[in-house]
């Protein structure tokens, strides 16, 4: 029968105790709705272990309960009755059901240490299918749009499964393949240090998540099949086999589809890619291209031509002597076009230059990662050695139109990427710690650009048209950086002290050449690139941390000394360079209570630029950037300082956070910009630069038990000064931009659910400087997205969709956009299938405008979009 609706001024008291009458502070209590699981109300018990709650109106729940929980000691639930205000719990450590009690797995989210613990059914919806979708209605959690999780305004560091990281830090393909169903609990960890050895020796601001698994001994392998064909000409098939248990852990998916499903963002390095510390070298990259517009700010499946193949693999295996095998391999193959056309405005400040530009560029990427593992993480020693190797290769060619000039490009690119990571750490007999690491990479990086006949060259020498222009460019890269060193920690004092050596050894090699009557000749106006470039660093690394009850502060002061030399013959061009400096960071913290903190931070830093700034030779980016430097090697020194205040109360799931920053960067070198009617010349020129920022940031998420939800906001400002030298004339900006975004959810008469996310943006682009009107840009943006689930029957689900997305740009025509897409699922519950009708764009847009503010740049571009299409699919569980 249906529950009595309550006022809201009726209370509940009660008391908590062990079985031998001893008061239980802190106990969590909450009222749970049996029909939906929703969290109705919640506290917590005092010292005496009494609790008083208030009651919401109830609106007809066929059965309430009241459900204790308490770190050591079983859950424990009583049925909520009309005419009892007082209730009295006695939790025993053993799972023995008391006469009035009913034991069950209701979730709640409680605290222990630093660990949140939450219970997933307390959060999960009928429509939600994997892990992934009741994350993003936890509160203080939030799911970004590449698929990073967030904890209270902080990047969550990595994902594991019952303690191990299968993904290897890319763990997007798990959350959306793992089924709600298997995972009971999620840990959100802070301060966490996952090396066993490092505990208690080694701080860290890190806040990691942990999925629990229901059943941590099972062997069965459950299957994901789906399934999917549809108009017009669509099809959409994968299989994930999957196994998770403490020792044997196994996600393996292999896909195919035309549909516009994107594989590449599950190749993306969410978490950190080692537990220990990220210390490899990104080599120094250098990117050409067919055009100067890129992809459209809107959801990728409307606007991606695809016809893509995926496999990836993820494997560990966990021995008795605690020895883990791991093996990552993902490979990716795909076809794609996207088509589009843009008109740019150049601004400087006595004149406008414009063009023009349509494209279609087909693009036939093929991506390979493959990484093996080999760890042991024991309380008296760390081991672990990481071996990679990867691929990215890129095939691309375009017809375009530029200012009525009709021509062909082709771009090929392919780099290949060869490395190993030893880490050993051993704890010593005077409780002190010794590390070994030593990571080595071996790298290249080759790419060609061809322009066909057609192209009006405003290249000095080749004026006109060529049959063919060609740009090559190669950079193959060694680094290798190894260090020892020494840990000992107090439980006040601990101590780092890190001594390594570092070399990066490179070569850059470029060619511009044109090809007339089956003749090639080399650019007359300089002799390309054959530059070499070592760098060399010994580093002292000595770190202190100091910790008490409410007081936290840690300093690094790394010390270097570095000698960098880079030659090319052809330009009499040998630099040789030796510098000592020191980069300190400073941090503290103040714990206010138990779950309130606040964070100052200062920092020093100087860095120094790549061998892709100090070439002397012309190389063509794209058509209408060509490139070449006459300035030293660029000197970045930057001071940073930050405020952060993080504010947690989990007895009432309220989370917030906020942040204020400052930083300054000067800079011996800027680059100088040199616009014309057909093409663009950049040059970095030796004079000193400035820039600073501005940042606030604000985030904000509390379950609301009224509303049985999560309401959350998140809002960021910055404000920052540069410089650009365009045209010989430096012109100093200003940069404004404010950007907020919420959701809401709400339930409504058990059978619907509504959910609303809007975003919105605007930013300011002028000249600090003259009064140049051309130079002033403001643009306001605002998308929304709106979702109606409704459950009409056991079983089935009706969901629609709407994206909308108002932009207007001052004296730019304001633009507003409406996707529709309408669902239709229907599981067959016995059998673990589901069956699902997918109509997406509904409108049937088949065309995107938009308008973007880039610096000195105003950007109007149009993208050619799918259009409406229609995908039956079968979901098979087994």
């Amino acid at each position: 029968m249906g529950f009595t609706v309550m006022s809201q001024n009726r209370s509940i008291t009660g008391t908590v105790t062990g079985e031998n009458s001893e008061r239980l502070d802190r106990a969590s209590v909450t009222l749970v709705s049996n029909d939906s699981g929703d969290i109705l109300a919640y506290t917590i018990s005092d010292d005496q272990g009494y609790f008083e709650l208030v009651l919401p109106v109830l609106n007809g729940e066929s059965q309430i309960f009241l459900e204790v929980n308490y770190l050591g000691f079983k859950t424990q639930q009583i049925e909520l009755a009309d005419a009892k205000d007082e209730y009295r719990f006695v939790l025993e450590p053993d799972a023995t059901a008391l006469d009035e009690i009913v034991i069950k797995n209701r979730p709640v989210v409680k605290r222990s240490g630093d660990t949140l613990k939450y219970r997933v059914s307390s959060f999960q919806k009928a429509e939600d299918r994997s892990i992934g979708d009741v994350l993003k209605r936890m509160p203080g959690v939030q799911v970004g749009d590449d698929g990073a999780i967030y904890f209270n305004g902080e990047k969550v560091s990595n994902l594991y499964i019952q303690g191990d990281d299968l993904m290897d830090g890319r763990y997007g393909p798990a959350t959306k393949a793992i089924r709600k169903e298997d995972i009971q609990g999620v840990d959100v960890i802070q301060n966490h240090q996952p090396i066993k050895v490092l505990q208690e020796k080694v701080l860290t601001e890190k806040v990691a998540m942990n999925l629990v698994l229901k059943d941590e001994n099972s062997m069965a392998v459950s299957t994901k099949a789906d399934i999917a064909a549809g108009a017009p000409g669509l099809y959409d098939l994968s299989i994930t086999p999957i196994l998770l248990n403490k020792r044997i852990k196994m996600l393996n998916t292999v896909a195919i589809n035309n549909a516009a499903v994107d594989y590449r963002a599950d190749f993306k390095r969410l978490g950190d890619a080692d537990l220990r510390s990220d210390i490899s070298q990104d080599p120094a990259s250098y990117s050409l291209s067919l055009g100067t517009v890129g992809a459209p700010d809107v959801p990728l499946s409307t606007y991606y031509f695809n016809k893509s193949k995926v496999v990836n693999l993820n494997n560990l295996y966990t021995t008795d002597s605690g020895l883990q095998l791991k093996l990552n391999v993902q490979a990716f193959t795909d076809t794609n076009v996207l088509s589009y056309n843009s008109r740019v405005a150049n601004f400087t400040a006595t004149d406008t230059l414009s063009y023009s530009e349509d494209q279609r560029i087909t693009q036939r990427p093929f991506l390979f990662n493959s990484t093996l593992n080999i760890l042991k993480n024991k309380e008296t020693s760390f081991f672990q050695n990481k071996l990679s190797f990867n691929v990215d290769q890129k095939n691309s060619d375009a017809g375009i139109v530029s200012n009525r000039q009709n021509f062909a490009q082709e771009l090929h690119q392919k780099s290949w990427m060869f490395s190993n990571d030893f880490n050993w750490i051993p704890q010593l007999k005077n409780e002190g710690v010794f590390e070994v690491r030593w990571l080595s990479q071996y790298s290249t990086n080759d790419k060609k650009l061809s322009i066909g006949n057609g192209y009006n060259s405003e290249i000095p020498g080749f004026m006109g048209m060529n049959d063919e222009v060609n740009q090559s460019f190669r950079l193959p890269t060694f680094n290798s950086n190894a260090y020892v060193s020494y840990i000992k920690g107090s439980k006040v004092v601990k101590q780092q002290y890190q001594l390594g050596y570092l070399i990066e050894s490179q070569r850059l090699e470029s060619g511009l050449s044109f090809r007339n009557n089956d003749q090639v000749q080399e650019f007359q106006m300089d002799s390309g690139n054959n530059l070499q470039w070592l760098r060399q660093q010994v580093y002292f690394k000595p770190s202190y941390q100091f910790a008490t009850t409410n007081f936290e502060a840690s300093l690094n002061v790394p010390v270097i000394f570095q000698t960098l030399s880079y030659q090319d013959k052809a330009y009499e061009l040998d630099k040789k360079k030796t510098d000592f400096f020191i980069n300190p960071e400073l941090s503290v913290k103040y714990k206010i209570a138990a779950e309130e903190e606040l964070t100052a931070r200062y920092a020093y830093g100087k860095t120094f630029g790549n061998i892709t700034q100090v070439f002397r030779g012309a190389v063509l980016r794209n058509y209408r950037f060509l490139e070449s430097n006459e300035a030293d090697l660029q000197e970045t020194r930057r001071q940073s300082y930050g405020l952060n205040y993080k504010f947690e109360k989990s007895v009432a799931l309220l989370f917030l956070n906020a942040g204020l920053s400052y930083e300054k960067s000067q800079t011996n070198s800027i680059l100088s910009y040199t616009i014309e009617d057909d093409i663009q010349t950049i040059v970095s020129l030796p004079l000193s630069n400035e820039t600073k920022t501005y940042s606030a940031n604000l985030s904000f998420s509390k379950y609301v038990f009224a509303l049985r939800n999560v309401l959350s906001f998140k809002s960021g400002y910055n404000y920052s000064i540069f410089n650009r030298l365009i045209n010989d004339e430096l012109v100093p900006f200003t940069n404004n931009s404010f950007v907020f975004s919420t959701q809401f959810n709400k339930k409504f008469f058990k059978k619907l659910t509504f959910t609303y996310r809007p975003r919105l943006i605007f930013s300011t682009t002028k000249v600090n400087e003259g009064s140049s009107d051309n130079l002033n840009y403001q643009t306001f943006r605002v998308d929304q997205e709106g979702g109606l689930n409704i459950q009409p029957f056991q079983g089935f689900q009706l969901g629609i969709d709407l994206k909308h997305s108002y932009m207007d740009q001052g004296e730019q025509e304001a633009l507003q956009y409406l996707f529709c897409d309408l669902n239709l699922k229907y599981a067959l519950a016995k059998k673990d299938v589901d069956i699902s009708l997918a109509l997406n764009n509904i409108f049937n847009t088949k065309d995107y405008q938009l308008y973007a503010v880039n610096e000195n740049q105003l950007l109007s571009s149009s993208y050619t979009l799918r259009g409406a299409m229609a995908l039956l699919r079968v979901e098979w569980f087994f």
